[in-house]
């Protein structure tokens, strides 16, 4: 069996901040969601009496959705921000083939929505010899809120994204880092990663 994707959706935002007194501020932004997928699943026979089949998917997918973020200087060693995305709303132009015949009808379509995430993120910078900075960013995201008609019976996990950074500025202003992400999979707990970077 030969499972193949091929394709991109990529997001364009605008948005705009307003700084409030006591250093913090809070943001909107538009997302527009646009681009084309395509799926291809190939059996093919390798015993007898089993069939071969391909099944195509093509998908043309467009949406929105907005953000609303906060951020806020607490003192000169603490910053934090919070934003909230919406679940982002799409519409999807699609055509089925099974085996090189088109199946389904012509002009087809589905609305679809994608999971909402919640994102927070803070920096420290404590007083020592070096210049330094502590960053905290971390992502929730309800993969199972997930809704596309194009995959019924989907069953997908709830994930976290944290990541955690460290960096020292040195006495000749050199700069040095470390770093950890640690990702959950929203298909299956043993697919998550852990991933140290150094620069």
């Amino acid at each position: 069996r030969f499972i193949r994707t091929r394709g991109v959706v990529r997001s364009a935002s605008f948005g705009a901040a307003l700084p409030l007194a006591a250093g913090a501020g809070i943001g909107l932004a538009y997302h527009r969601w646009f681009g084309t997928l395509a799926d291809r699943d190939a059996l093919v026979p390798r015993s007898p009496g089993v069939s071969g089949r391909v099944t195509a998917l093509a998908r043309r997918v467009t949406g929105h959705s907005l953000s609303l973020g906060a951020a806020w200087r607490a003192n000169e060693r603490l910053d934090v921000g919070l934003a909230y995305e919406t679940a982002p709303r799409l519409h999807e132009d699609f055509t089925l083939w099974q085996d090189d015949s088109i199946v389904s009808a012509p002009q087809s379509s589905v609305d679809a929505r994608l999971p909402s995430r919640l994102l927070f993120g803070a920096a420290y910078r404590p007083r020592n010899a070096f210049r330094t900075t502590f960053a905290l960013d971390a992502a929730y995201t309800p993969w199972s809120e997930l809704r596309d008609p194009l995959l019924p019976g989907a069953a997908f996990l709830d994930t976290w994204d944290v990541r955690v950074g460290l960096e020292h500025i040195y006495y000749n202003a050199l700069p040095g880092r470390i770093g950890f992400r640690y990702a959950r999979s929203y298909a299956l707990r043993a697919a998550d990663r852990a991933t140290f970077t150094f620069g």
